[in-house]
C-alpha cells in the first residue's frame, strides 16, 4: 500500500537561504538545514524509512516544482502587475521562486494582498478549509467575479513498504495531485470532491432550487470547468440571502 507523508516527519535539505541569514531550525520531527550557496538548481527533499533491519536517509525522486523552469511573469500586488520576473512554483512546500537581479533565488512573499502570474497562470493567496481547520495557500482562479472556482496544485510524496516478500520496494517520489476549491466571497474557499452538481450545490445551498431549475433549463451536467463557471455566474447574478 501507498503511505501519505507527514510533511513533520521528513528531513528537508534546502541548499540556498532565500536572502534570509543562514539558520537551523528543529522543531519536533522536522530538520531544516539551510545553507547559503550559490545558485543551485535543485530543492533536495530526503526522508528516513526503514528498510532491510536499518534507518536509511532516502533522496525523494522527481522534482517539488510544477514545472522546474523558471518562467515570464508577474508580481501582482492587490491583484495589479507590479513587476515582471522569472517565477516558479514549488508544489510540495506551496512556495513561489523568483529570481532577483543578480540571478539568486528568492522566496515570493506569502500576503493575501500578493500574487504572482506565472507564465500566464494567475496565482492567489488565499483561505481555504482543510478538514475543518483554516489554512491559507496559493490557488489558482478559473473565473472572476464573487463566487470563484479555483485549482489546486500539490505535490505529495508515494512510496511502498513491501508487506510481503513477493512485493517489491517502492522507493519515495513526487506525485502530482490536482484538486477543485470553491470559494463564496470573504469565506474561506471549500474542497470539492469533484466537479458535479452534488458538490457545487452543496456550497451554494442557499439558492438550491434556482440552480438545480437553472441547471436542468440549460442541460448542464456541471461535469466541465466551463459549465461549472456559467452556473457561478448565474449564482452570482442572484439576490444573496
Amino acid at each position: 500500500m501507498g503511505y501519505p507523508i507527514n510533511p513533520f516527519k521528513v528531513h528537508f535539505l534546502t541548499r540556498t537561504i532565500f536572502a534570509c541569514k543562514s539558520s537551523l531550525v528543529t522543531p519536533p520531527l522536522l530538520l531544516f538545514s539551510l545553507i547559503l550557496m550559490a545558485q543551485p538548481s535543485e530543492k533536495e527533499v530526503k526522508m528516513t524509512l526503514w528498510r532491510n533491519g536499518t534507518l536509511a536517509d532516502w533522496s525523494v525522486g522527481g522534482t517539488v516544482y510544477w514545472d522546474k523552469e523558471f518562467k515570464k511573469g508577474f508580481a501582482l500586488l492587490n491583484g495589479h502587475k507590479n513587476k515582471e520576473l522569472l517565477l516558479r512554483y514549488d508544489a510540495y512546500s506551496d512556495e513561489i521562486e523568483y529570481l532577483d537581479d543578480e540571478d539568486k533565488r528568492m522566496l515570493f512573499q506569502r500576503s493575501e494582498y500578493m500574487g504572482a502570474i506565472i507564465d500566464s497562470i494567475t496565482y492567489r493567496y488565499i483561505d481555504y478549509l482543510d478538514g475543518g481547520e483554516k489554512k491559507s495557500g496559493f490557488f489558482n482562479p478559473l473565473n472572476e467575479g464573487e463566487t470563484i472556482l479555483y485549482l489546486r496544485n500539490t505535490k505529495t510524496i508515494f512510496y511502498k513498504a513491501p508487506e510481503n516478500g513477493y512485493e517489491s520496494f517502492i522507493p519515495p517520489k513526487f506525485i502530482q495531485n490536482t484538486s477543485y476549491y470553491l470559494k463564496r466571497k470573504d469565506r474561506p474557499a471549500m474542497p470539492l470532491n469533484d466537479l458535479s452538481k452534488k458538490e457545487i450545490f452543496a456550497v451554494l445551498w442557499e439558492h438550491y432550487a434556482d440552480l438545480r431549475t437553472y441547471a436542468r433549463e440549460n442541460k448542464l451536467r456541471m461535469r466541465t470547468v466551463e459549465e461549472v463557471i456559467q452556473v457561478l455566474n448565474y449564482y452570482d447574478s442572484l439576490p444573496q440571502k
